[in-house]
């Protein structure tokens, strides 16, 4: 049985291994297909009823997470990321799924809290080019 808290995102480091980002417990990884209306009247009967066409457009791959906030070394990588607008390298792994992997822009960067809860993060990023798939065995 696939767990969701087996759903994790991972930042390369330095030593070319990856790194755990940070301890969420809600996350989500969102792959998007958009397309391209490409659809025209037909030139012999242009009045008549119009059959949808469409083409691949923009594909994205969106990864999210909110929990506690846990300062570490990793995690202020990840801000720099953000603050920098910096592309590295980031895994996220989706059990039962398989892995994505590839360049991944970092896109945000959410910290809440009140005076007696813990601090909180939500994290968002998007991978930008080419994401590697590879299909859990």
């Amino acid at each position: 049985m696939a767990l969701g808290r087996e759903l994790i995102i991972k930042r390369k480091n330095d030593a070319e291994t990856f790194d755990i980002v940070c301890v969420v417990e809600q996350r989500s990884l969102n792959i998007n297909n958009e397309e391209v209306d490409t659809t025209k009247p037909d030139s012999d009967n242009p009045g008549g009823v119009l059959k949808y066409s469409s083409i691949g457009g923009v594909q994205s791959v969106r990864w999210s997470g909110s929990g506690a906030y846990v300062s570490s070394a990793t995690q202020a990588l990840v801000l720099q990321d953000i603050l920098g607008q910096t592309l590295n390298d980031y895994q996220v792994t989706v059990p039962g799924v398989g892995t994505f992997e590839g360049p991944m822009r970092m896109l945000s960067a959410n910290f809440q809290g009140d005076k007696t809860a813990e601090m909180t993060c939500d994290l968002a990023g998007v991978f930008d080019g080419d994401v590697v798939f590879a299909a859990a065995a």
